[in-house]
């Protein structure tokens, strides 16, 4: 969905999912003209709402590869 967007950057942010798990959340990022600071972009076709109409993103990822992670692993 961000590529749709067609950004020149995407910033990557840390979440938590409704199960309180971490998860990302990839957001595309345009020059703001005049300044030096990129600003989030959203495209409204791609969010919803929350009933007070509030906007919203879906998550729709999983981790991969699904399962129990390595525990082993530095990242993990």
């Amino acid at each position: 969905m961000v590529l749709k967007l067609n950004t020149t950057k995407v910033r990557a942010y840390v979440g938590l999912t409704d199960k309180n798990e971490n998860t990302l959340i990839f957001v595309g990022a345009e020059l703001e003209e005049g300044s030096a600071t990129y600003r989030d972009v959203f495209g409204t076709e791609l969010l919803g709402s929350d009933p007070d109409g509030s906007p919203v993103v879906y998550d729709f990822s999983e981790p991969s590869p699904p399962g129990k992670p390595d525990g082993l692993s530095p990242l993990s």
